[in-house]
Parts: C-alpha cells; structure tokens; sequence
C-alpha cells in the first residue's frame, strides 16, 4: 500500500481467528475483537537491526559516551550562548568556541575547588 500524498510503502496484514473454542483466543484478541491486523512500513527489517544493534555492549559503551557528553553541549548552548554565533566567518566562530570551552572548563575547575574547600577543612 503506498500513501499517494507522502509515497510511503508500508503492508499491512490481516487474518482472523477462527479459534473461538480455543483457550489462546483471549491472549490474541480482545472480547470486541474480530480479527487481528498488523502493519509495518518498507524499513521494517533496518528498523528490527537497528534494535538487536542496541542491545550490544559495543553500542552501550558508545551511549555512555554520547550522554556524557550531551550534558557538556547543553551547558555550553543554555549557559553560554553556543547556539549562535557573534561574528562571521569559520575563523572566528572557531575561536568564539574555543574560548567557550575554555570558561566552561574554567568555571567547572572553580566550583571544583569551591567544592573541596568546603569538604576538606584546611
């Protein structure tokens, strides 16, 4: 079945149960019910790899990464401004990053210090 608007495949199908004497009925269909019917589009079986992909310990390491960082970038754009840039040109961009990072990491070392003054009684 292809959608004329959009020319998104997906199948679709359908079968009913003429099992009304059997004991697994309740678990397929519900009281209402009269058939059952299931639909998947043409990138089923990437989506299918994609999912078994996630429950690698490759790809979990590689979250763990992705998650320490996201927090960094958010800092960065909500904190700091990063989302946008003040000047023109990659040049200067680059460098308005770069001292970004450097007062990000600047703060960070700072409360560090605040944190092990307060801990660690002098």
């Amino acid at each position: 079945m292809e959608e004329a608007a959009s020319g998104k495949v997906s199948y679709r199908f359908e079968w009913s149960w003429k099992c009304r004497d059997r004991p697994q009925r309740d678990a397929c269909i519900s009281a209402g019910q009269r058939h059952r019917s299931l639909v998947v589009d043409e990138h089923h079986d990437v989506l299918q790899a994609q999912r078994g992909e996630m429950k690698t310990d490759a790809f979990t390491s590689l979250m763990k990464r992705r998650a320490a960082i996201e927090g960094t970038i958010s800092e960065l754009v909500r904190g700091h401004g990063l989302r946008q840039a003040r000047y023109r040109g990659l040049r200067k961009v680059a460098l308005q990053n770069w001292l970004t990072g450097a007062a990000c990491n600047g703060k960070r070392w700072l409360r560090l210090l605040a944190w092990e003054m307060e801990v660690v009684p002098a």
